[in-house]
């Protein structure tokens, strides 16, 4: 069977596991960064939101893992899906999805080492060595990887829930370097006293929410003035924060043009 035919076995598998069945017009999702329960409280007043702006019934799904949601979101199953830029590109270039509105700013990395690790001086010294952090698609551990194109070559992951967490790790030696938001990484180590910085990533576009075909351009262009309106500004506020954003922006495909790449030797992406 086919890596494609794989994932929608999964998806039929995890299907019938569901029990129970919500009926909408337009299915928004996102990935499962936090608990259902958590993923509803941020994204279900959105839905509740775009229901109103559409006249459609605009429903919050929350995939129970990132399996079941590559599975759905590759599958085209979402109408409206919150995610990163390298998903945005990946949707528009197979899934005919387009952007209609991110959060404002920038995505950034970097990828850093213990200060007292005589051993890794430079980013190549990563390589065969162990590096703390989420598994792929997570876009912080795809720009990691890009940056050791020979499979051969690369860091070993071991992996870690939360950036927290993996920053926790690399102090304690459980790995030899980690990949961090900018962001967080000048909240945990703003002076570097603890690590140093091996590698800063170029700025990414930030977050964005799709459309899919099954949104008509009427509804595309309704839903995008409302996200930039006060009103939307203010029901966009639970992700914004979440995601430590300020507020809604337009977006275009030109903006997370070529992002894609970054998924082109991931597992379900690469044989589309």
């Amino acid at each position: 069977m086919s890596k494609k035919g794989l994932l929608r076995a999964f998806a039929a598998l995890c299907g019938i596991l569901v029990t129970q069945v919500v009926t909408a017009d337009l299915i928004l999702s996102a990935p499962p960064r936090e608990s259902a329960e958590a993923g509803m409280k941020t994204y279900g007043p959105l839905a509740d939101y775009l229901s109103k702006v559409t006249g459609e019934k605009v429903v919050y799904q929350s995939p129970a893992n990132w399996g079941l949601y590559q599975a759905y979101m590759t599958m085209g199953q979402y109408d409206l899906v919150f995610d990163g830029p390298h998903f945005v590109s990946w949707r528009d270039q197979h899934l005919k999805h387009v952007p209609i509105a991110a959060l404002s700013g920038t995505l950034g990395f970097v990828i850093i080492a213990r200060q007292n690790d005589a051993r890794v001086r430079t980013l190549g010294d990563l390589n065969g060595k162990g590096v703390c952090g989420h598994a792929p698609p997570n876009l912080a551990t795809l720009t990691l990887y890009s940056q050791f194109p020979n499979p051969s070559r690369q860091p070993m992951l071991v992996q870690t829930k939360g950036f927290d967490n993996a920053y926790k790790g690399l102090l304690a030696g459980k790995c030899s370097g980690t990949v961090l938001p900018i962001e967080t990484y000048h909240k945990l180590d703003a002076q570097a006293k603890q690590t140093r910085v091996l590698f800063e990533s170029k700025a990414y576009p930030n977050q964005a929410l799709t459309a899919g075909p099954r949104v008509t351009q009427a509804e595309r262009e309704r839903i995008r003035q409302a996200l930039l309106s006060p009103s939307g500004q203010m029901e966009s506020q639970p992700i914004a924060k979440t995601l430590g954003g300020s507020d809604f922006v337009a977006a275009t495909f030109d903006g997370y043009k070529g992002y894609d790449e970054l998924l082109k030797n991931v597992w379900g992406f690469e044989g589309h």
